[in-house]
């Protein structure tokens, strides 16, 4: 164990003859147990990456081909997080406080790190975040795949940090046609009820003219909510997906329209549950995945509730049995629910690590452990329209473990290697230094 270890450390792969980075060949995964949550079974089989993809035939014999050898280690599907603020981890304080500050390629860095395979996210600059990603691709630096969205529509009459300020319906097509012309992966859309000087609330009617016009370019609608009525009125529109946990009682006549529409869920859980829990047991922050990635004072920070910070203290008392409850009502409903960690924007949130979080509050909400995987691997995937997983032509995205998610979805954490792209990660070069990073002082 401890030899093939080191091997993955050193080499980035698992058992494999040497062969230069240049020449990239394909690789066989032989003698891992994959874990399908397309198809709801585990089986063994080899596999082949070819370019990026998945192909279940050898490839010719001229073919480069690197062996990886599972030895009978799992292997899932990449993570996603559909919805994270890359530029570091939030403490317990006020950020002007402490604030664990990263660039957006060592955010990316992380994320990978955790088997966090793509993140998307929404509310930075957009001319920023392009230029830092072709910063990203130019240097040749590895991190998750990052799924840019533009900053969320919002109402007002004037561009705050976060948001368009889109005001009339006649606004909204050339809007529109500008976000899928960037390359955006998706549209996001503030909509709700409550004042929100951050991010105001479109009128309804530039929200419903939203969702049409991003259904008529083919570019997927995400409608930010924080209250069910607000998620009824995104789902009548006809969004594709909601993000948001409204805290109140899920009312029957909303459920029911929700899966009438075929809406999908994103919920950011964590964010909404995890102080209330770390408050009372801290024992999470143990995570080998968090304490490789963050910094201890951060960490440290959530031990004390007496020290929580003014905004860390108000969700430390929010009902999470409610929640929760929630939760598996709308899966048990049929409708699909996907996660979103809110990392960099919510405290108790850290990136990649609060993914596997996800799953678990997802599991004791009622879900199946199948349910659970699928909701962060295949069916996010499938929604982001970059399907991922066992069939041919599938991106080859995936996350070796050493236990079995089946038997307890924590196991997820037990990474021992990372694919991305069709290629072994080396995982130590991913790890943020994390002496420097504390970030303290006023912005």
């Amino acid at each position: 164990m401890k030899v093939l270890l080191a091997l993955l450390s050193a080499l980035a792969v698992l058992g494999c003859t040497e062969t230069s980075v240049e020449e990239a060949p394909a690789l066989h995964l032989r003698g891992f147990r994959l874990v399908d949550p397309h198809a709801r079974e585990q089986r063994q089989a080899d596999l082949y990456l070819v370019d990026g993809r998945v192909s279940l035939e050898r490839p010719a014999e001229s073919t480069k081909l690197k062996v990886v050898e599972g030895e009978g280690r799992w292997l899932i599907p990449g993570l996603h997080d559909l919805q994270a603020t890359l530029w570091g981890n939030a403490s317990s304080q006020h950020h002007s406080k402490l604030f664990h500050h990263t660039r957006l390629d060592v955010a990316l860095g992380m994320n990978l790190y955790c088997g966090v395979t793509y993140v998307l996210t929404a509310r930075h600059v957009p001319e920023r975040m392009r230029d830092l990603a072709k910063r990203v691709q130019l240097l040749g630096l590895q991190g998750a795949t990052m799924g840019r969205g533009e900053m969320p529509l919002i109402g007002g009459t004037r561009k705050l940090r976060f948001g368009w300020p889109v005001t009339s319906p006649m606004a909204v097509p050339g809007t529109v046609a500008r976000v899928k012309r960037s390359g955006a992966a998706a549209l996001a859309i503030s909509y709700r009820t409550k004042a929100d000087p951050v991010r105001p609330s479109v009128s309804p009617e530039v929200m419903r003219k939203a969702v049409a016009e991003a259904r008529r370019q083919s570019i997927p609608s995400i409608v930010e909510v924080v209250d069910w009525r607000s998620a009824e009125a995104a789902a009548r529109a006809g969004a594709d997906a909601i993000l948001g946990m409204p805290l109140g009682p899920l009312p029957p006549a909303v459920l029911k329209r929700l899966k009438g529409r075929g809406v999908a869920m994103i919920l950011p859980l964590v964010p909404l549950t995890e102080l209330a829990l770390l408050s009372k047991d801290p024992s999470p922050l143990d995570s080998p995945l968090l304490k490789a990635t963050v910094p201890k004072d951060v960490l440290d920070s959530f031990r004390d509730p007496a020290a929580y910070g003014k905004n860390a203290a108000m969700a430390a008392r929010l009902d999470r049995t409610r929640l929760l409850a929630n939760v598996g009502r709308l899966n048990s409903s049929g409708i699909t629910v996907l996660a979103a960690s809110e990392a960099g924007w919510s405290q108790g949130s850290f990136h990649g690590h609060s993914v596997h979080r996800s799953m678990e509050l997802m599991v004791e909400s009622g879900m199946s452990i199948w349910d659970a995987l699928a909701s962060v691997t295949s069916e996010a995937a499938d929604f982001m329209r970059r399907p991922v997983g066992f069939r041919t032509d599938d991106l080859a995205d995936f996350v070796i473990l050493d236990a079995d998610p089946l038997v307890d979805i924590a196991n997820t954490q037990r990474i021992v290697g990372v694919i991305h792209g069709g290629e072994v990660v080396d995982r130590d070069r991913l790890r943020p230094d994390l002496r420097y990073r504390t970030f303290k002082g006023s912005w």
